[in-house]
C-alpha cells in the first residue's frame, strides 16, 4: 500500500547523463508489502508489475526505471526507519545510499515488532546489465542480500 501523503523530494546524484532524475513515487512503513522480511534485504525489479507479482501486493507504476523495495528486517520496537537518500550511476555500477534511523536510547517507542521498509523507483536506470550496491548514510557498504526479479 502506498502512503498518499506527499513524499519528501529525493536528491539524486548521478555521475553520467542517464535521462530524467525526477523524484520517485515512494512508499514506506513499518510492515512490508507481501511477506514480512525477517532480515535486511533488497528486491530489484524492472517494473511495478514485476515487483507486484513478486510481492503479492499492488505496487503503482511511476514510469520507467528500477523499482526497489528495501527491508530493514524485524526490529524489536518502533522508531526504526529507512529511506532511499540517493543513487549514483557510474557506467554499469549503481550505488544506492540508504538512510537508516534508529531510536535514541531514551526515546519512548512502541513496544512491538516492526518491519521497516521503503519502496522507491530509480527513474531512468534500467536494472539490466547493472550491478547494485548499497551504502548507509556514512558511505559504509551494507552487505544486504539483493534479489532480482525478472519481468
Amino acid at each position: 500500500m502506498f502512503d498518499d501523503r506527499q513524499p519528501r523530494p529525493l536528491r539524486w546524484r548521478f555521475a553520467g547523463d542517464i535521462g530524467t532524475t525526477r523524484p520517485a513515487r515512494r512508499a514506506r512503513g513499518s510492515r512490508g508489502p507481501g511477506r514480512r522480511a525477517q532480515a535486511s534485504q533488497v528486491v530489484l525489479a524492472p517494473s511495478a508489475e514485476a515487483l507486484s507479482r513478486e510481492l503479492g501486493a499492488e505496487i503503482r507504476g511511476s514510469g520507467e526505471g528500477t523499482y526497489l523495495v528495501a527491508y530493514r528486517g524485524e526490529r524489536p520496537t518502533g522508531g526504526y526507519s529507512l529511506g532511499v537518500a540517493g543513487a549514483r550511476v557510474e557506467e554499469d555500477r549503481v550505488t544506492v545510499r540508504l538512510s537508516l534511523e534508529e531510536p535514541s536510547s531514551d526515546a519512548i517507542v512502541t513496544q512491538s515488532l516492526t518491519y521497516p521498509y521503503e519502496i522507491s523507483v530509480l527513474h531512468g536506470v534500467a536494472p539490466e546489465g547493472k550491478s547494485f550496491s548499497f551504502v548507509d548514510g556514512d558511505g559504509e557498504r551494507l552487505d544486504w542480500p539483493v534479489r532480482r526479479v525478472e519481468g
